[in-house]
């Protein structure tokens, strides 16, 4: 659910209480030609992983890579494995990837980038929802899914 930041009350409507109770963030990788490419989805899950249930029930397609977190946001260890399971394979000879923090930027020192020219860009604080393709064209401020 996206709505402005200053916003004090946020409704919505759910099958149950339970249900609006989780927290979940979606990646993408858009090319420059305005491609969507092998969205990642990172679902809250109580102790990071999925319970065998959830496994045999979650919705499978071939584009979208799922991974479990216990808060529903991308760690550092799950930006690592999304670079190296999801960008590189979807991603050309030379590319380039901005990422939002610094201590992310510090991890990719290690990483095989499997040939790949990949440039490392930061964005400052405070300025993502500003330059981020995604936020100003697909997801624009005020509106609430």
């Amino acid at each position: 659910m996206l709505t402005l930041k200053s916003s004090s009350k946020i409704e919505r409507l759910a099958q149950s209480l339970n249900s609006s109770a989780h927290s979940y963030t979606i990646q993408s990788i858009v090319s420059v030609d305005g491609d969507l490419k092998s969205p990642l989805i990172v679902l809250q899950e109580a102790g990071g992983k999925f319970r065998p249930i959830i496994k045999k029930t979650l919705y499978k397609a071939d584009n979208i890579v799922t991974f479990a977190s216990k808060s529903g946001k991308l760690t550092s260890d799950l930006v690592i494995k999304w670079f190296t399971d999801v960008f590189l394979p979807n991603t050309g000879k030379e590319s380039i990837l901005c990422l939002d923090g610094l201590d992310k930027l510090k991890k990719f020192d290690d990483v095989d980038k499997v040939n790949k020219n990949v440039k490392i860009l930061m964005i400052l604080a405070e300025t993502t929802s500003s330059i981020q393709p995604l936020d100003i064209y697909t997801f624009s401020h005020g509106r609430i899914f």
